[in-house]
């Protein structure tokens, strides 16, 4: 592969630009990421509740990033040589184990990626429910209901059903834009 990709000039082309403005603008994005997305604030921030969690968390979750994108060049060399710039690159997972007759890897792919892309949806779901019930939600039903100092009583059943309103609505509306937004998004 490693042959083959430099002499392949849809690699050497595909992998030789230059650090511009655009690379820069991308890696700053991405740094605030942690920060700006809420499945990757809850899992960075809300999960982990000790001072230890936050040390282990600190140097395990580079490590992370960096160990699942082992794989993206090797993968992206050998879709760009096997089929070609044409083919879309976000299909390369799929296709490269179904091209060379391996149906097996590739539905063990499918399944890998549709987990993970189900596994986001869930964890994106659960961190925007909760940012809604305790910043949105929550606030306005406590003061409505005109609360006394001096009885505090059990909410538990009210925030539950508040997060598990929150994630139907968010999933209902996700599928709606999906539906509307046609077929040239994602």
């Amino acid at each position: 592969l490693w042959r083959a990709a430099l002499a392949s000039t849809a690699v050497k082309t595909a992998f030789t630009t230059p650090l511009a403005g655009s690379f820069f603008a991308s890696l700053g994005l991405s740094a605030l990421v942690i920060l700006l997305l809420p499945r990757q604030f809850h899992m960075t921030v809300v999960e982990n509740r000790t001072r230890g969690e936050i040390r282990r968390a600190r140097w395990l979750f580079p490590i992370y990033l960096v160990a699942i994108n082992l794989f993206v060049v090797p993968i992206a060399a050998a879709g760009l040589i096997r089929l070609g710039p044409q083919f879309d690159a976000d299909l390369y997972v799929l296709a490269l184990p179904l091209s060379s007759g391996a149906d097996l890897l590739g539905l063990v792919a499918f399944i890998g990626g549709l987990s993970a892309a189900t596994a986001m949806v869930i964890v994106a779901s659960v961190a925007l429910a909760i940012m809604i019930s305790n910043d949105l939600v929550l606030p306005v039903l406590l003061k409505r209901r005109g609360r006394r100092p001096g009885n505090p009583g059990d909410e538990t059943r009210l925030i539950l059903n508040v997060r598990r309103s929150a994630i139907l609505t968010i999933v209902f509306f996700g599928y709606v834009y999906y539906r509307f937004a046609g077929d040239g998004s994602g």
